[in-house]
């Protein structure tokens, strides 16, 4: 185990930093989890990366799988957080201002539809100490949060211009989001079989090192 979990770290790094693995991490960025082939790709990929929990959440960011990064980040309560878990999160957070992450901290702009990816940014708050990672992580979400801030007069001025769409566009529009929904609640619902995956790695992990 304690050899698999070096392997999981060194691997993550070089996934997130090697020259070599541009294409495939590009594939990852963008890749669609609702379709069959590349949810066995990522689900092959986070079982792997359950070896470090650090390289497991790695992955979620990376991929935009936020539910299942809040998930796993919520399950750190219910471990033994070490002073190696709290080095390699640090780590983590430092990668997150590489430019591989400029997609995530652009969708910070849209709190309502990636409102996962907030929980999983304030709940590493919540594990690290504070430290100078932990003041760049939260000065980057609190920036995020002047803004909308800022902007929330002006959306609902705008909102409330606007003209009412047809009744048929209302329509079709109301049909996509039922047809998006269900999709992600499948997503969620492969996503949560893959958590309990990761506390059992984790917990066999800690048994261990007893």
């Amino acid at each position: 185990m304690e050899f698999a979990n070096m392997m999981i770290i060194t691997l993550n790094n070089i996934l997130l930093t090697s020259t070599e693995l541009r294409l495939f991490r590009r594939k990852l960025k963008s890749i669609d989890l609702a379709l069959e082939e590349n949810w066995n790709l990522f689900s092959t990929l986070f079982k792997s990366w359950c070896f470090d929990a650090s390289s497991a959440i790695s992955l979620c960011l990376l991929t935009s799988n936020y539910y299942l990064s809040h998930l796993v980040i919520k399950s750190l309560a219910d471990l033994e957080i070490t002073s190696r878990l709290l080095l390699q999160l640090d780590v983590l957070i430092q990668l997150l201002e590489l430019p591989i992450f400029v997609k995530l901290r652009l969708q910070l702009l849209d709190p309502l539809r990636y409102s996962d990816l907030y929980k999983s940014l304030y709940g590493l708050l919540m594990i690290l100490p504070q430290s100078t990672t932990f003041q760049n992580l939260r000065n980057r979400v609190s920036t995020i949060s002047v803004f909308h801030e800022n902007c929330g007069s002006y959306s609902s001025f705008s909102a409330s211009s606007e003209e009412q769409p047809a009744l048929a566009s209302l329509e079709n529009k109301l049909q996509e989001r039922r047809d998006k929904e269900d999709i992600t609640a499948k997503v969620k619902e492969k996503s949560r079989s893959l958590l309990e995956h990761f506390e059992e790695i984790q917990v066999n992990f800690e048994e261990l090192q007893i």
